[in-house]
């Protein structure tokens, strides 16, 4: 995969992770994510990374897309942005009784995209994440907004819940 060209549809942390261990894998990776909060507070980490962070782009010419968010629309834009013979990887599902334009499947079949839909790692995956870790560890660490003790967790669930927040580690140790 070295020198492919990646697109990460969502910028949160799961997208983040994803474009951090392909561009470890020597790939051209391109976030995109709708949230200015997300972009601004992600950009320390993509310019420490070599990773492009864009709000949208207007390139159609990827390798691969890989889809870290719930949206349609953001499947439909990285089905469009495929070049042809392109790979998604449909890796978050999306939310529920939301309809997808049928075009969609003309684009796959026109342009003759290869689509393989993952959930949930297996256990070699794991040891390998693991190892993905241990080597990102100083990078890592920007992706969680803050530790929380048990009674702190009311406080920040709307926040958690509007989508304006990456990560939290709650601990009793951080009462």
């Amino acid at each position: 995969m070295s020198g492919a060209r990646v697109l990460v549809v969502g910028g949160g942390v799961l997208g983040m992770l994803a474009a951090l261990l392909l561009r470890e894998e020597g790939c051209r990776v391109t976030v995109i994510e709708n949230s200015a909060a997300k972009l601004a507070r992600q950009q320390p980490l993509a310019e420490a990374t070599g990773v492009e962070l864009l709000q949208t782009t207007n390139r159609a010419d990827f390798d691969l897309a890989i889809t870290c968010c719930a949206s349609p629309d953001g499947f439909s834009g990285a089905v469009g942005k495929l070049r042809k013979g392109g790979r998604l990887a449909f890796f978050s599902g999306l939310e529920k009784n939301r309809e997808i334009d049928g075009n969609l499947l003309n684009l796959i079949h026109y342009r003759e995209l290869t689509v393989v839909g993952s959930y949930g790692p297996r256990r070699g995956e794991m040891v390998m994440a693991l190892a993905f870790c241990r080597r990102n560890q100083h990078h890592l660490g920007r992706l969680i907004d803050r530790l929380l003790a048990p009674k702190e967790v009311a406080e920040v669930l709307p926040q958690i819940l509007a989508g304006q927040t990456l990560k939290f580690i709650m601990g009793t140790e951080f009462a």
